[in-house]
């Protein structure tokens, strides 16, 4: 029920019409300022004793108001914003900009230029352009100490028929190895790898795929250092090879039912069924084999994956065991099925490959468990824990039952164990996406020389990166990861001024 309004009301009522009439303009802009800047228009009626209406009201003229001069004012698309000097100097930095950091091809660097400018520039200017700092370039990059990078991924990309090597530091993605060759050959890796020495390469640990070449260049140059065999090509593999078999098992369900919708024609018109029926049986046999070898397979390689491969899980002898019992199960399974043969016989070769990072992973644990004095199960249990989402809630109970044992001192030895897991390099994945960057700039050309694979190391080693997993890599370059001193930008170390905005 709705009740009449007081006196009391209505007198308050009628001073506040009064109080708004008798505020002055600066009273009002401020009150419409405020709410537009995002004040509460309840506070301000109450701080100036007006309604809320009228506060609302205040506000809707400044915006009208805002709107309507913005509406009016011109777009003047012809002011002059800055002045550039457009010298040769800077023409050869835009050039060596679109072509490195734009991906652009000699011709589209023509087509800018005559686009944005009307200037003409040939192809052979480009190309004096870009060979005027290759020698600086290169320079640049025979100064780098590399004594730094202590885990390296190998690998080679081919580019019209010819193989190019490439070499990546694990930790700063620092590329200390981009060379046209001829062969991808031992002695040719042996080669490469001889001159990095000289230059103060001393690798702890190389990690490459299981080319043969490859690993002789490996063995000739550097006897002493482990070549780990990188897992991504194992996982692509299982990968391919279980969902070829899917393909098949599909393939054997079509055929089956094809046949079974034939029985059931032939059973309804009363005719004899005998002349599918053999076929049905090997149909159905066959279906239910490539049926059970499917489900073996996904648990083989959910094992290796997940407990074999893993970074965080068990320790080197109990992988090592579990791996012979795959390779033991994948003989089964392989009669008359090439590509499981191969990939048993893969996998049983370079298993000490495989299985290296966990062996040394194993015997750097030895040495966390010396210097934290706890026994080395414990760390495994809490790799094995770190290894865990962190929504599980068992990873909380493992550190649980841990700190009940060393107390305080858990904080110190997990940061250890985390440190540890995050240096152990399995996959040459960083080399992988640096081959993938390197075709991006390959595709624009077909051959590619040694003089614009040194350009293009240079520029690849000092480009700030602006993104990355790792935290610590935002911000900075490959090559100041690496050594941890700080450089001038690209376009400076090889001799350029840069235009500099105004202060």
């Amino acid at each position: 029920m709705k009740l009449a309004p007081t006196v009391t009301d209505s007198i308050e009522i009628t001073d506040r019409k009064i109080g708004a009439q008798m505020l002055g303009l600066d009273i009002r802009k401020n009150m419409a300022l405020h709410v537009l800047a995002g004040g509460r228009p309840t506070e301000i009626a109450r701080v100036n004793q007006v309604s809320r209406k009228f506060v609302y009201g205040q506000s809707t003229i400044a915006r009208q108001a805002i709107d309507s001069v913005f509406n009016r004012m011109p777009v003047d698309e012809e002011r002059v914003l800055f002045h550039i000097p457009v010298t040769k100097s800077l023409i050869r930095q835009i050039v060596l900009v679109l072509l490195l950091r734009c991906h652009a091809s000699y011709r589209g660097v023509i087509a800018f230029f005559g686009d944005l400018f009307g200037y003409n520039i040939s192809l052979g200017t480009i190309h004096n352009i870009v060979a005027a700092v290759v020698s600086k370039a290169e320079t640049v990059t025979t100064s780098v100490n590399l004594m730094n990078a202590k885990t390296g991924c190998h690998d080679e990309i081919y580019q019209a028929g010819k193989p190019v090597l490439v070499g990546i530091d694990a930790r700063s993605t620092y590329c200390y190895l981009l060379a046209a060759a001829e062969h991808a050959d031992g002695e040719t890796w042996g080669c490469e790898l001889l001159y990095l020495i000289a230059r103060g390469l001393c690798l702890d640990t190389v990690v490459a795929d299981l080319g043969s070449g490859l690993r002789r260049g490996q063995e000739l140059a550097m006897p002493n250092v482990p070549c780990f065999a990188d897992i991504f090509h194992v996982f692509r593999d299982m990968s391919d090879i279980f969902r070829y078999y899917e393909r098949k098992h599909a393939g054997a369900v079509t055929s089956r039912k094809s046949l079974d919708d034939k029985m059931a024609s032939l059973e309804l018109r009363g005719k004899k069924r005998t002349r599918h029926s053999r076929s049905l049986g090997a149909a159905r046999a066959r279906e239910k084999s490539l049926s059970e070898l499917i489900t073996s397979l996904q648990i083989l390689f959910d094992w290796m994956r997940n407990d074999v491969l893993t970074l965080a899980g068990a320790g080197f002898d109990e992988r090592s065991i579990t791996f012979d019992f795959i390779i033991t199960e994948l003989r089964l399974q392989e009669s008359e099925r090439g590509k499981l043969i191969s990939l048993r016989k893969r996998l049983e070769n370079h298993k000490d490959e495989l299985l290296g990072f966990a062996k040394k992973l194993d015997y750097q644990l030895d040495k966390v468990a010396m210097t934290h004095k706890v026994p080395k199960d414990l760390l495994q249990r809490l790799c094995i824990a770190l290894g865990m989402n962190e929504s599980d809630i068992n990873r909380y109970r493992i550190e649980s039952d841990i700190w009940l044992l060393v107390g305080s001192r858990l904080h110190d030895i997990r940061t250890d164990v985390e440190q540890l897991l995050a240096s152990t390099v399995r996959a040459s994945s960083l080399v992988e996406m640096t081959n993938s960057i390197l075709r991006s700039y390959f595709f624009l050309r077909r051959q590619a020389g040694a003089e614009y694979l040194k350009l293009l190391q240079f520029y690849l080693n000092h480009r700030v990166l602006k993104e990355s997993e790792r935290p610590e890599r935002i911000g900075k370059s490959p090559r100041e990861i690496l050594s941890g001193e700080s450089h001038a930008h690209w376009l400076e170390l090889l001799g350029f001024i840069r235009l500099q905005p105004c202060a």
